[in-house]
């Protein structure tokens, strides 16, 4: 028994030993400009890009008077500009497909301002059909400490996820890998310019929630109200399509309970919008320039009638 127990133990060893020296290699052997890395893990994004982008640009000294968290609709939809000529100064702390769960990590652990400003969770409906990977392993490798990075892992624990951050720690100190996003701006901000010319396809009905993100809808808004944070939930306003109001009424349905037992404030433009699909979105889920104008400017004027604004 006792042989077996050591054999059993060497063998543990001789497996971590392999696996640390694997991740080393491949995180130090590039092919084609990628680390081989990036070629094992589809999920896995190299340094750089907007997750990158919006925890170096961040200041937290700086009093910010909103921060708006969420999806990429969260850093193409809000203009700093809009809300400054309203006066108030903004951060968008988007990343890309950006579930509950990474919002819960990065309100906890890094976008914490030290004055009291206004919290803007987008409610992205789509991002609650997802596991969340393609989200948490950007964020793992862009993170600004490893503490953080490991609260993705530890609350979502999945080979891919624990991959990520193991690559993320052998490659510490490597330069960005990609650029920021085409026509990044300032302060998280980075609309896109293009114009929609296709209607995207109907939605379909069949997509099914992640139970685990509305429970991290109620995890964040418990840690709100339990440190006196001010907040409002908004959800960005989508091209209108077949099927998609059917879908988000599920959706509604789905954090009915979460919002009426925080009674949070939720303001929903998702089909609530005189927009043009051919003039103010640039693709099936984003807002071009005039869009987030107007969008900005109809959400600053009802922000001051729910009282969320001077």
């Amino acid at each position: 028994m006792k042989k077996i127990f050591t054999k059993g133990i060497l063998l543990l060893a001789l497996s971590a030993m392999f696996y640390l020296g694997f991740c080393f290699v491949i995180n130090k052997v590039q092919i084609s400009g990628k680390r081989v890395a990036c070629w094992f893990n589809p999920f896995f994004q190299r340094k750089g890009g907007q997750e990158y982008r919006i925890v170096r640009d961040w200041q937290p000294e700086k009093n910010y008077d909103i921060v708006v968290l969420g999806s990429s609709h969260a850093y193409r939809g809000y203009d700093p500009r809009e809300f400054e000529n309203a006066g108030a100064s903004l951060y968008a702390a988007g990343s890309g497909f950006q579930n509950t769960l990474a919002t819960y990590v990065l309100a906890n652990n890094v976008f914490k301002p030290k004055n009291d400003p206004l919290i803007i969770v987008d409610l992205f409906d789509q991002t609650f059909t997802d596991d969340g990977m393609g989200s948490f392993t950007r964020l793992i490798e862009n993170l600004p400490d490893d503490h953080s990075a490991w609260q993705l892992v530890s609350r979502q624990p999945d080979i891919r996820s624990f991959n990520s951050y193991m690559c993320r720690l052998f490659s510490k100190n490597i330069a960005p890998e990609v650029p920021d996003e085409p026509g990044y701006l300032r302060d998280g901000y980075c609309p896109k310019p293009d114009t929609m010319t296709v209607l995207p396809p109907a939605m379909s009905g069949d997509k099914k929630f992640n139970e685990k993100f509305i429970q991290y809808l109620d995890r964040l808004l418990d840690y709100f109200d339990n440190n006196k944070i001010r907040y409002v939930l908004v959800s960005h306003p989508q091209p209108k399509v077949d099927g998609y109001d059917v879908f988000h009424e599920q959706f509604r349905n789905k954090i009915s309970s979460v919002i009426s037992q925080h009674k949070a404030q939720y303001l929903d433009y998702n089909s609530n919008h005189d927009l043009d699909n051919f003039k103010h979105f640039a693709d099936a889920n984003h807002l071009n320039q005039a869009g987030v104008s107007l969008f900005n400017q109809r959400l600053i004027a009802d922000m001051r009638a729910n009282g969320l604004r001077d």
